[in-house]
């Protein structure tokens, strides 16, 4: 910076930073959707590292020196699951389900849980992740190679169907189990990455249940409250971590 310009940061300092480099300039930047920019200049690589090189067009946040650097690393895919819970509105009266109970899922179950939603109900074939949804404070976690999870959440529901189904596992079965499960205008939240197309009746959104069907992609924004929530202890970031590298 040249003279009288404030640094935004100093030598020293603990950053993070998001994994997109938008140009600035198309439509989508000059809307504020940053992390829709038709001409990005790449992804970052190495956000899980003790040191990186920044590009001076990479989105930059400080993290305070107080979050563990085995959390701090986490900044990245707990702030996608932030943004995927804000943008779902979910309320105190609601009904949650979330399809797959990765770093991106766990997620938004503690962030699910900070809006105090009637219910959260977690979902995923991994046993071990099961458990540590219901530690965190899941009401009920359902394993669909154990049981039919679409009869389950109907029982919860006493036969009305969740309000809101976030799906994060990537895998298409789970959004039909999603529509099927979803209550009449439900809300189906897909923040996944897909290998494979997803066949669905497209009647379940229209003509049987007009459901709002939404997409999520990246974290624009989430990133200073997820570094606040960290701070303040609010979400468990080092439950979720299994092994470390150094």
């Amino acid at each position: 910076p040249g003279d009288g310009v404030k640094k935004a940061f100093v030598r020293g300092d603990r950053v993070t930073a998001e994994c997109i480099m938008p140009c600035g300039k198309c439509y989508y930047c000059k809307k504020g959707l940053y992390h829709l920019c038709d001409d990005e200049n790449g992804f970052l690589e190495g956000g899980f590292a003790e040191y990186m090189l920044l590009p001076k067009n990479a989105l930059i946040h400080k993290v305070s020196k107080d979050i563990p650097a085995v959390e701090a690393a986490l900044c990245e895919p707990l702030s996608c699951s932030a943004y995927a819970v804000n943008q779902t509105g979910m309320g105190m009266e609601d009904t949650v389900v979330i399809s797959g109970l990765g770093a991106i899922g766990m997620g938004m179950l503690q962030f699910a849980l900070l809006r105090n939603p009637k219910r959260v109900i977690g979902i995923d074939t991994n046993d071990a992740l099961c458990e540590i949804a219901k530690k965190l404070g899941a009401a009920e976690v359902l394993n669909p190679m154990k049981e039919d999870v679409t009869k389950r959440i109907m029982e919860l529901t006493d036969g009305v169907g969740c309000d809101i189904y976030m799906e994060a596992t990537g895998n298409p079965a789970s959004v039909e189990t999603g529509m099927n499960c979803l209550r009449k205008q439900g809300m189906l939240f897909i923040y996944s990455v897909f290998k494979k197309k997803a066949e669905i009746d497209l009647n379940q959104i229209s003509e049987f249940k007009e459901l709002r069907v939404i997409g999520g992609h990246l974290s624009p924004g989430a990133f200073p409250y997820t570094i606040d929530c960290l701070e303040k202890g609010k979400i468990n970031a080092k439950v979720m971590v299994t092994d470390i590298f150094a």
